[in-house]
């Protein structure tokens, strides 16, 4: 997919993209999701929830470790951190 069409796709669903791609997220995915303001918040929810932690869950349970690991920009850009 192309950079210009993860920009017009809202955020929860960029992020259920990634997960539905496990741990081959392209860069441009997760660059889109990080210049979101509200990803945050969707990651966060994500990580609290015991659901995404199985491995039948959506992600295969990777989930929780994409949603820490490929989102550099989110996390410095909210903390002060980059």
């Amino acid at each position: 997919m192309t950079m210009s069409k993860y920009k017009e796709m809202n955020t929860e669903h960029l992020i259920n993209e990634m997960f539905s791609l496990c741990l081959e997220v392209p860069p441009e995915l997760a660059q889109e999701i990080g210049s979101r303001d509200n990803a945050i918040s969707f990651l966060k929810d994500i990580l609290q929830n015991d659901e995404y932690w199985d491995h039948d869950a959506p992600g295969d349970g990777w989930a929780v470790v994409v949603a820490l690991l490929r989102q550099p920009p989110v996390w410095g850009k909210h903390t002060g951190h980059q």
